[in-house]
């Protein structure tokens, strides 16, 4: 059983999770969390490629992890991601994850997940396959996925407060928490581009995953000038 928690949009690219699903034996089924508007394209998809019965369309949830709970495989298919949570959740509840080979997602899964190629369903497929037929592989990639959310934990993850803007007239105070890891050729433009909205009383949270790259420095640089 496998299982793709996320919203249905261009972006996240049900569709090429689906159309596996065509390649595996009949004994592999899929959940669809999420809601969004491009489910009416995959349901109509799913009935074009007659998958129907194998590809269950959960809906919005507020718990997920229940469904990953009682899955042998998490997969996120998308196009590109900030951070890609999803792929995370599969891991901390010990599910082998397979995610798209893209910016964003495969710097936080690491080692710790199968990566394929973009719209690539043949090797989506592949490497499901190679789960279920290799018991070796999928209890290493069980362990291993626990061990890599540790990584994570909140203790071990440095937030910067980068900007606060305050304004009495105003009550409302918008938060932008932006995840970071390895984004120094970015981070100064996203910071920026924060800095450049008209409405002024906002704050904006930087959680950088221990960086390796000059980002953690770069965040600094802004944080002080805030000080």
């Amino acid at each position: 059983l496998c299982v793709m928690v996320a919203r249905f949009n261009e972006q996240k690219d049900q569709d090429t999770v689906i159309r596996a699903m065509k390649k595996l034996p009949l004994n592999f089924y899929l959940l669809l969390v999420g809601s969004g508007e491009r489910q009416i394209v995959c349901e109509k998809l799913v009935e074009e490629i007659e998958v129907s019965e194998r590809v269950c369309f959960v809906g919005y949830s507020q718990y997920p992890s229940i469904y990953i709970s009682i899955s042998d495989v998490g997969i996120l298919s998308s196009h590109w991601e900030g951070f890609g949570i999803s792929a995370l959740e599969y891991m901390a509840l010990g599910k082998p994850t397979v995610v798209t080979n893209v910016d964003g997602l495969k710097e936080v899964v690491g080692n710790a997940a199968l990566l394929f190629t973009p719209h690539n369903e043949n090797e989506l497929a592949d490497k499901i396959y190679a789960l279920y037929c290799d018991r070796i592989l999928y209890n290493r990639m069980k362990v291993i996925s626990k061990l890599h959310v540790s990584n994570f934990d909140v203790k071990e993850i440095r937030c910067y407060k980068v900007k606060v803007n305050d304004n009495p007239l105003i009550n409302v105070c918008i938060s932008v928490i932006t995840p970071c890891y390895n984004s120094g050729a970015y981070i100064a433009d996203a910071i920026e581009s924060v800095i450049a909205q008209s409405f002024v009383n906002w704050e904006m949270i930087i959680v950088d995953d221990c960086s390796s790259d000059n980002s953690a420095f770069i965040i600094n640089q802004y944080s002080s000038k805030d000080a």
